[in-house]
């Protein structure tokens, strides 16, 4: 779904996010990786196997699993805060 464009800050870097998809996807890669790997030991294996099975997954759009892969690699490094992500995501207008 394409919706007039809201700018989701990742770092020090704005994204326009045209697509709910794709800042719903953010917001919950986000939301994994704090809830599941922040504070532990992440292997690269681990990362690849996070990247590579997320992105290639039918369960959800492209521009979901773009943004969640995006939003775990910006939790991982650190970057931006949910809260600033709920607000972004908010403005899309479009109720999952």
């Amino acid at each position: 779904m394409t919706l007039s464009a809201i700018p989701l800050q990742i770092g020090a870097t704005p994204i326009t996010c045209q697509h709910a998809d794709f800042g719903y996807g953010y917001r919950d890669g986000h939301t994994r990786f704090i809830e599941h790997y922040k504070g532990q030991p992440i292997a690269d294996l681990q990362v690849y196997s996070f990247i590579f099975s997320n992105i290639m997954s039918v369960a959800h759009s492209n521009a979901y699993n773009a943004g969640y892969v995006l939003g775990w690699s910006a939790a991982l490094h650190g970057q931006s805060s949910l809260a600033a992500i709920d607000q972004a995501v908010e403005g899309l207008g479009h109720v999952r």
